[in-house]
């Protein structure tokens, strides 16, 4: 009996102090390596989700730029007009504007208007008094180019606010041989339109600083970017377009002229 006793005694006998402690070591080990490893995720997370508001609306901005101007229409008569760009703003700081023709515009049934639409890009400032030192780029959008006036047109257009921060926008065009701070279609006797087209932004997310503190080489919060796109369109010269309508005026049973 004594010896059944005992056994159940020792059977019952719990960990050691010195099995505690290695227990609690091995524990705060497996934690601290746990702890560390969601440390590190929610710092890679954090610097992910500064990075995309910093450059998502600055890509948008890019790409929409980019994309009227790969598919700008040829200036002629009718519904292509001609590409004007225009040099502004400080020397420090150049805030250009460009107006063009493009084959962006989206043909759904309930707008009665076709793919050629009339953009511009500019930088304003801000409208209200809290942000009215900030600069915007700002794209407007005219659909009916059949519009009897320049009012209706300016009521009518689109204005979309692409990206605010902006405090360097600049438009150089290149006519094979140089580049020009300006351009305009009706003045130019070779090509009515350059052979590229470069574009340089300076985009700062912050609030409003000093211009001595906005230069993009030397302060790591304002962000440098540019564009080079080339022009690949060639407007077709007027006796190609005068024989075209012909051509198809002899077939629909017309005659030339």
């Amino acid at each position: 009996m004594a010896s059944s006793t005992t056994r159940l005694i020792e059977r019952r006998k719990g960990f050691t102090l010195l099995e505690v402690l290695v227990s609690t070591i091995m524990c705060a080990i497996l934690l601290l390596a746990v702890s560390s490893l969601l440390h590190g995720a929610f710092s890679l997370r954090e610097n992910a989700e500064k990075t995309l508001q910093v450059k998502h609306p600055v890509q948008y901005a890019l790409t929409a730029l980019q994309r009227d101007l790969e598919n700008i229409a040829a200036p002629s008569d009718y519904l292509g007009g001609a590409l004007y760009g225009e040099e502004g703003g400080k020397s420090q700081f150049r805030q250009d504007s460009i107006e063009m023709h493009t084959t962006t515009g989206i043909i759904l049934e309930e707008y009665p208007w076709g793919d050629i639409q009339k953009v511009s890009y500019a930088l304003e400032r801000g409208r209200d008094l809290d942000d009215y030192e900030e600069m915007y780029l700002v794209r407007r959008i005219s659909r009916n180019l059949l519009s009897d006036s320049d009012a209706n047109e300016e009521k009518n257009a689109e204005y979309e606010i692409l990206l605010k921060g902006v405090y360097h926008f600049e438009i150089t065009y290149y006519d094979g041989q140089s580049w020009y701070d300006s351009w305009d279609s009706t003045e130019q006797e070779e090509s009515p339109l350059p052979a590229a087209v470069r574009v340089r932004l300076y985009y700062s997310p912050n609030l409003h600083q000093d211009e001595e503190d906005l230069k993009a080489e030397k302060n790591p919060l304002v962000y440098p970017y540019e564009l080079l796109i080339p022009i690949l369109v060639e407007p077709k010269e007027e006796e190609e377009e005068q024989s075209e309508t012909s051509t198809d005026l002899s077939a629909s049973g017309g005659y030339p002229s």
